[in-house]
């Protein structure tokens, strides 16, 4: 489950990411009633068993039974901001009734990953993974004038990735990337999930600099600022 919305006084508009159809709409009749059967399963970021008919516009819920429901990452509150963060990611990006199997893939190995206590490492590796999939992913290895990615002296361009000092020098939003973030981009854009450690044995002014580049760059391919970000920034504040 990965959105709703009110729809009227008694029901809700669901956005579902499903498998084998892609993220999909689909209308709750009745759910919004204090005693409907299914309004205790239809719950942001749980994995749902759904009986749906297809309609003219919408699919509409017939049946859910949870799966899973996260329980152990909604019970903390940074967690739960960074599950809500990659369903607004989801929401946003992802065309409707489109299937993208590779990204459904990569959803639940992330909550995997972030139920391991790899909180930030979790965030980075889903964003720099899903923005891969979409072909938003960063260039890492090549400045946009042709030369190789040396050390020292490098931007991080929101036109698509790593620029030479020379070429920072005709973007302006550019922005300062030190080494030791691109070396952690290079290594998650080919490492799985399981193979990641703790953020604990990653530096933390790495992670908090990766974490910003990532949040920028995100909010440039949304054209508009995410709520779920913000909303991250109040729970860090707590």
């Amino acid at each position: 489950m990965i959105a709703k919305r009110d729809f009227s006084e008694r029901d809700r508009i669901f956005w579902i990411f499903t498998q084998d159809k892609g993220l999909i709409q689909a209308f709750g009749k009745g759910v919004r009633k204090i005693l409907a059967r299914l309004s205790g399963h239809l719950e942001i970021g749980n994995v749902l068993e759904l009986g749906l008919y297809k309609g003219k516009t919408f699919y509409t819920i017939t049946d859910a039974g949870v799966i899973y429901s996260y329980s152990y990452l909604k019970n903390d509150l940074g967690k739960t901001s960074i599950l809500y963060h990659f369903c607004e990611l989801i929401k946003i990006f992802m065309p409707l009734d489109t299937r993208h199997s590779e990204v459904f893939t990569l959803l639940i190995s992330s909550l995997n990953l972030l139920g391991r206590k790899s909180t930030v490492l979790a965030k980075i590796y889903f964003e720099l993974k899903f923005i891969g999939e979409l072909g938003f992913g960063p260039e890492l290895y090549k400045c946009a004038c042709g030369k190789k990615v040396e050390p020292n002296d490098n931007y991080f361009s929101f036109q698509g990735g790593v620029l030479c000092s020379d070429s920072a020098l005709r973007d302006k939003s550019a922005i300062k990337i030190s080494d030791s973030v691109i070396k952690l981009f290079r290594w998650i854009a080919i490492e799985d999930a399981g193979n990641l450690p703790l953020d604990a044995k990653v530096d933390a002014k790495v992670l908090q600099e990766a974490e910003k580049i990532l949040d920028l760059y995100l909010e440039y391919l949304a054209e508009k600022k995410l709520h779920s970000l913000d909303f991250m920034k109040k729970v860090k504040r707590f």
